[in-house]
């Protein structure tokens, strides 16, 4: 009120300290806004006199909350928001809480959305943040049935060899069937078996279908295994191979059974410096030595072998053997073996030790002149292995000039032809002479060429060395004599 009554102008004008928590208008009315204090001011027109009043606004206070439904029935999976209303509406603390009193069952968020979880039941809460009343749901969640409509396996087919083993895996349509269940069931389980895992065994060779069946439905789907018959061994059509520095065979490899699924096998080389080969079985003599080959198949890993010897020595452009003639058509073991010895263009060999015996047994020396017609070794006539021939007396001089020493080897005095790594030994070897048959021992070699000694009927060159330095010359001798024999490749 504006003192005196009877002022000349009584107008005022009010204004708020705090106008978020009230207001005030023109005629002085005051509207709570907020929770707060303000001070309600009126001034006289100039603003020369005024008066306040101090407004303290107080909350509002929940009274009540009640929520949109009191019972929920939800299947497995479903979910549905409940929503809560907070009385009075203008109560100044609208928050809720959200609870469940069985999660297992059913879950709730911050939001009031319920989610079914599992069958059975819970009772959903929402609480006021002011006050902590409180209104409850009802949750029912029950399963439905999804009926399987099919089933499908990883595997149309499959190949198993006897004793492997591989799981299938069965996938029920729809994914959400209430019963993914399926049993499993070979119609041959002579030929491969399966568990209720689905995990499939090779029994033996043949064929079997494997299929799972819905337990729901009877639904079906099958997989065809095909056990191949398997490898139980493999077999070359030689055990042993005898090949010249630079020369090939082929080794064919025979997988057992004939019918074998994989008849695949692959090769290996004991000792490639000897000899190798190739995916095809094709052996080639590298330098002279001995090596195994190899055949094993991919199925079972089974082995099969050959022993391959590799004879020769590439000097001055001829393969020479490495070691001397033993038995007629056969080397000795040892490369300073000194052999047998033989009459020029005769096939018989002679002990080079005494008593005195020749290849057939027989102990009595033949002291003939062997066919002085004759130019050359006979080939009917020829001691040396076969693909191999005594050499001539031109190779023997190329032989001679291409390098020579003599030394020890493996405690034999003998000389060494060619140069490192290309070359052989040759041991010092005796004889037996002509007339009788009579061993002669001591620092000499003597080996026959193929070459009878032009002009002269009964003699022919050979190769004779002595420990004598350079001592080394292509000379003649009795056909009679008995001789070593050092071979080349025909």
């Amino acid at each position: 009120m504006v003192s005196p009554l009877n002022v000349i102008n009584s107008t005022v004008t009010w204004s708020s300290s705090n106008p978020a928590a009230a207001s005030v208008n023109a005629g002085g009315v005051v509207t709570a806004l907020s929770v707060g204090t303000a001070v309600i001011t009126a001034s006289t027109q100039g603003g020369a006199h005024t008066a306040g009043a101090s407004v303290t606004v107080l909350p509002v206070s929940v009274q009540s909350i009640t929520l949109n439904k009191n019972l929920l029935e939800l299947n497995i999976g479903a979910s549905e928001t409940l929503a809560a209303s907070v009385l009075p509406s203008n109560a100044t603390n609208q928050a809720v809480t959200w609870t469940s009193s069985n999660n297992a069952v059913a879950a709730v968020n911050s939001g009031g959305v319920v989610t079914a979880v599992s069958t059975g039941t819970a009772v959903i809460t929402a609480e006021t943040a002011d006050g902590g009343l409180s209104a409850t749901c009802a949750v029912i969640v029950s399963s439905i049935t999804v009926s399987a409509t099919g089933v499908t396996l990883n595997r149309n087919t499959l190949e198993l060899f006897v004793n492997e083993a591989e799981t299938l895996t069965a996938s029920v349509q729809p994914s959400n069937a209430s019963n993914q269940n399926v049993t499993w069931a070979s119609n041959n389980p002579a030929v491969a078996t399966v568990d209720a895992d689905g995990r499939v065994t090779a029994m033996s060779a043949g064929t079997a279908v494997i299929t799972a069946a819905t337990v729901d439905g009877g639904h079906t789907a099958s997989c065809i295994v095909t056990v191949p018959i398997s490898v139980t061994g493999v077999t070359l059509n030689r055990n042993t191979l005898a090949l010249v520095t630079g020369r090939s065979e082929t080794l064919t490899a025979s997988v057992l059974p004939a019918n074998a699924a994989n008849q695949a096998v692959t090769w290996t080389s004991s000792n490639t410096a000897a000899a190798v080969v190739d995916a095809d079985g094709v052996v080639t003599a590298v330098s002279a030595g001995t090596a195994i080959i190899t055949a094993t198949t991919a199925d079972g890993g089974h082995t099969a072998s050959a022993a391959v010897e590799v004879e020769g020595v590439l000097i001055a452009g001829t393969i020479w053997a490495t070691r001397n003639v033993g038995m007629p058509g056969t080397f000795v073991e040892n490369i300073e073996d000194v052999g047998m010895f033989y009459q020029w263009n005769r096939r018989v060999g002679w002990s080079s030790t005494n008593p005195l015996v020749n290849s057939d047994g027989d102990t009595s020396w033949n002291s003939t002149n062997p066919t002085p017609s004759v130019s050359f070794w006979a080939p009917p006539n020829n001691p040396c292995p076969p693909g191999w021939r005594v050499p001539t007396r031109e190779e023997f001089e190329s032989l001679r000039n291409a390098g020579v020493e003599w030394r020890l080897h493996n405690g034999i005095d003998g000389r060494f032809f060619g140069t490192a790594p290309n070359q052989i030994f040759l041991p010092v070897t005796g004889w037996r002479t002509s007339t009788n048959g009579g061993l002669t021992v001591g620092t000499q070699g003597r080996y026959w060429s193929a070459t009878a000694t032009p002009g002269v009927g009964n003699t022919a060159t050979r190769l004779w060395f002595t420990n004598t330095s350079l001592h080394i010359y292509l000379g003649s001798g009795a056909r009679a004599d008995g001789n070593a024999i050092r071979c080349v490749v025909e």
